[in-house]
């Protein structure tokens, strides 16, 4: 899985991580209009049809550049040529480089990394952190690691680091075992009470999906959770033989993840 890593103008942001996910041939942008970004993929088994969102909030350039609009959807089928095209089960939200609205110069620098399988897409920012209001924040969009054999794609998710959809713990899933849209599973993890542990061991944790009149129906691809004691933004782990880059992910709104502390795979 490709691994994308740099540092760019909010404004250039979303063009520079459209570039990226293009690149990798694992997805497809199938938008009829631009502005409806849509990009598909058949996922690892080549027989998935996973959709998820990826727009601009700002196509003047103007100083309002406050986030990413993100998100997955079932199905969308693109419209006459220059047309706006048709969602199924459309679920959107920000992907915030502020704790709070406001007009902001879009020329402030962004850290990004940005994660691209052909199940999921996971993008993580840095907003310029001498700047007031600038925040941590990671989303990831598409499928997880699934438990069972399902004959559809709708286990795709969203889950976000900061102004999530709904409450903490919380990850939109497309659909569940009755078939109903939109529907909110609960992201569990075990729960370590502090890092390291005995015989100086750091504990690191995958994110499983859940609900309880269903049980785990799987766990995020590439993330991992972990404490937050005694580790250091950005810094480099190794977990079993597999690097992670730390991520102390900013405390606004709600939270999918059980912790702060977010690993993301990068090789």
């Amino acid at each position: 899985m490709p691994v994308f890593n740099g540092q760019v103008a909010i404004k250039d942001l979303y063009q520079t991580v459209y570039n990226h996910i293009i690149s990798t041939n694992l997805w497809t942008d199938i938008s009829s209009l631009a502005s409806d970004g849509c990009l598909k993929s058949t996922g690892t088994s080549g027989a998935d049809n996973i959709f998820v969102v990826i727009r601009s909030n700002n196509t003047t350039l103007t100083n309002l550049q406050q986030y990413l609009m993100v998100g997955i959807a079932e199905n969308y089928v693109p419209g006459a040529s220059g047309a706006a095209g048709t969602f199924t089960n459309l679920i959107t939200n920000g992907h915030h480089f502020w704790s709070t609205l406001g007009s902001y110069d879009y020329n402030i620098k962004v850290q990004y990394w940005l994660l691209v399988d052909a199940d999921c897409i996971i993008l993580t920012t840095i907003t310029d952190p001498l700047v007031t209001n600038a925040i941590t924040n990671l989303t990831y969009l598409g499928l997880p690691k699934r438990y069972g054999q399902e004959t559809d794609s709708t286990a795709s998710c969203m889950a976000q680091a900061c102004n999530a959809l709904v409450n903490n713990n919380v990850i939109k899933v497309l659909k569940n075992k009755a078939l109903q849209a939109n529907q909110d599973y609960t992201a569990y993890s075990l729960t370590t009470p502090y890092n390291p542990g005995w015989g100086d061991k750091y504990a690191a944790y995958p994110i499983i999906l859940g609900r309880s009149n269903e049980g785990f129906r799987g766990e995020l691809k590439y993330l991992l959770c972990a404490p937050v004691q005694n580790v250091v933004n950005l810094d480099t782990i190794t977990v079993d033989s597999t690097n992670y880059k730390v991520f102390l992910t900013s405390s606004v709104g709600c939270s999918s993840f059980p912790t702060k502390c977010l690993l993301l795979s990068i090789g």
